[in-house]
């Protein structure tokens, strides 16, 4: 169990064993996330651990910038979930989503791009994605389902 320790001394008794169960409760029902950011854009790489590095329940964060490092990066059998985009420098990101859905798919898959077309959408999720996201409009709703995924 992880205890916060701020502020222990000025909680009454009752308040603060009430306070170490509701902590001890929460720990055990969320799921701690090992989460794999492949984007070849290092500073949407950066806004992205700094955004859910922040998040609790991610335990570890990965980033790939190309086809190659993914490829590499999922041989963690404890991965949890991807973050991706579809623009990638040595692949199509749309075959990097197959090889993802091929070798583990139970794995959630969220599509974070700027190519955020209907067509992109509709195949994306053909592919097994479970999430598809405009990366300069959506790129808040990514704890929101983080959240879900830990609950």
């Amino acid at each position: 169990m992880h205890y916060r320790h701020k502020h222990y001394n000025a909680l009454p008794r009752q308040s603060l064993l009430l306070y170490k169960e509701m902590v001890a409760t929460r720990s055990i029902s969320n799921k701690e996330l090992q989460v794999l950011i492949i984007d070849n854009a290092s500073i949407v790489a950066s806004r992205m651990f700094d955004i859910i590095g922040e998040l609790p329940f991610v335990k570890g964060i990965t980033w790939a910038h190309n086809f190659a490092e993914a490829l590499e990066s999922l041989n963690d059998t404890t991965l949890d979930v991807v973050l991706m985009d579809i623009q990638l420098p040595d692949m199509n990101g749309l075959d990097v989503l197959k090889a993802i859905k091929k070798k583990n798919p139970a794995l959630k898959v969220i599509v974070l791009t700027n190519k955020f077309e209907e067509n992109y959408k509709i195949l994306c999720e053909k592919l097994g994605s479970d999430h598809f996201f405009d990366k300069s409009a959506e790129f808040d709703k990514v704890s929101e389902i983080l959240k879900s995924y830990a609950a």
